[in-house]
């Protein structure tokens, strides 16, 4: 039944919309209003609706690009069979300046719904930045909308996505971030770059982890196997990640045996790596830490 109601109401959308573009049309043409053309023209598209991609029964809750560009081929192909039924009758451009009106107003409809369904129910408390404008960084994006994060920035070391933005956030460089946070340290730094060297992620964390109250990372992307839901893949840096060693490639064993009990110095201690490193040791139970550090 829910679903049902849900047809109706998109076939009364294109009857009340099909009425209101075609009489501000008339309007803005010094035309005398054929009430006639809007009932064949509103038939001619509730057709195309049912019998082109099942297009009266899209969930504007649910839309996509993808259900964007449906909505639109869908009323294209309506215009291509109802136009030449009037051409000679009403000018050619009437037509396609009411078919413009309605294209803009439908996916203007679609979209403001689906942004208010879809808003987030959080209180948005705290902030955070996404390193890597990637795919992998545009789906986190979207999977922390529903969470108490604010996105602040994208960064990211291709110049060219540098002049851009997404959905208003923009992306700048690494130079351009660590200007505006000096002084005003951030909650939340996700390295989304799966496909970047360890080096690379290390590079990041020494320059950013004092800025930020906590960093995490996605894995190898040969680790990630769905795309979806990469926030649940996100983990804190870890001294293999540091080491820019794989973890398979390290003996747990072995540095457990070295560490466990042990009484051991640190020089270095206060920096990024250095600290890690002291947190590293403290999981595998050492007996004494000595931290130096000039």
């Amino acid at each position: 039944m829910y679903s049902t109601d849900k047809r109706i109401l998109n076939i009364l959308v294109i009857i009340v919309l099909t009425l209101i573009t075609f009489l501000w049309t008339f309007w803005i043409f010094h035309l005398s209003i054929d009430y006639s053309v809007i009932v064949v023209v509103t038939l001619v598209r509730i057709f195309a609706s049912i019998l082109f991609f099942k297009d009266y029964s899209l969930s504007w809750s649910k839309a996509t690009q993808k259900t964007f560009l449906i909505k639109s081929s869908v009323y294209i192909i309506a215009f291509s069979i109802y136009a030449p039924l009037y051409y000679g009758e009403i000018y050619l451009y009437f037509m396609i300046s009411e078919l413009f009106v309605y294209l803009f107003a439908i996916n203007f409809m679609m979209y403001g719904y689906y942004s208010l369904v879809n808003r987030s129910r959080f209180e948005k408390n705290k902030h955070m930045v996404i390193y890597g404008a990637g795919k992998s960084g545009l789906t986190l994006a979207e999977e922390y909308r529903q969470s108490e994060y604010s996105l602040k920035y994208f960064v990211d070391d291709n110049k060219e996505l540098q002049t851009r933005s997404v959905d208003g956030v923009g992306i700048i460089s690494k130079e351009v971030l660590l200007k505006k946070l000096q002084g005003n340290a951030c909650d939340l730094l996700v390295i989304a770059m799966p496909s970047a060297d360890p080096n690379s992620i290390k590079s990041i964390y020494s320059e950013f982890n004092t800025y930020f109250a906590e960093v995490k990372i996605l894995p190898p992307k040969e680790e990630i196997v769905d795309i979806n839901f990469l926030s649940s893949r996100l983990k804190e840096m870890t001294v293999e990640d540091l080491l820019a060693r794989n973890p398979k490639d390290l003996d747990r064993r072995a540095i457990s045996d070295f560490i466990t009990n042990k009484t051991i110095m640190i020089s270095g201690a206060g920096g990024s790596i250095g600290s890690e490193v002291v947190r590293q040791c403290l999981k595998y139970n050492v007996k004494k830490l000595i931290l130096i550090d000039h």
